[in-house]
């Protein structure tokens, strides 16, 4: 909601209308405030697949996806890794790109990650092996 302001002069009267615009104003903001300060966390549930740890937290509308050292994803592959609540899903597909430190960059594992509208989060392996991918970063994504 756009806040109009009102303006006050000495000839302006209190009215209920006036003071229901007031009260509606700082409702809104309010409840901005609130949305902003919604804090949620959710760690994706890896076993018994074991694939590394994934965790979520949501600040008002926006999601910060944990990865740290995901393992055992199928080479050159696309891997479930779990369907998130709804409060987590975006409105449309994000993809976020993971490379692991080293340092020739010819020899970087990557991994792909896609949180879908549904709620299911996949994760692509890029390399030729389903070792640990030493992958420790926060990436985020807005919901909307």
């Amino acid at each position: 909601m756009s806040y109009t302001k009102q303006t006050w002069d000495t000839t302006s009267y209190v009215t209920p209308t006036r003071m229901n615009h007031i009260e509606d104003g700082i409702e809104s903001v309010d409840t901005t405030l609130s949305q902003l300060a919604d804090t949620d966390t959710y760690s994706a549930p890896t076993t018994p697949t074991n694939y590394g740890s994934w965790s979520f937290a949501k600040v008002g509308q926006i999601v910060f996806l944990r990865v740290n050292n995901p393992q055992n994803l199928t080479a050159q592959h696309n891997t479930l890794i779990c369907t998130l609540p709804a409060k987590f899903r975006p409105t449309e597909t994000k993809t976020l790109n993971y490379i692991s430190s080293v340092a020739n960059m010819s020899n970087a594992i990557c991994v792909r990650v896609n949180i879908n509208t549904n709620g299911e989060v996949n994760a692509y392996n890029y390399s030729t092996t389903t070792s640990t991918i030493n992958i420790a970063d926060t990436k985020s994504y807005p919901l909307i």
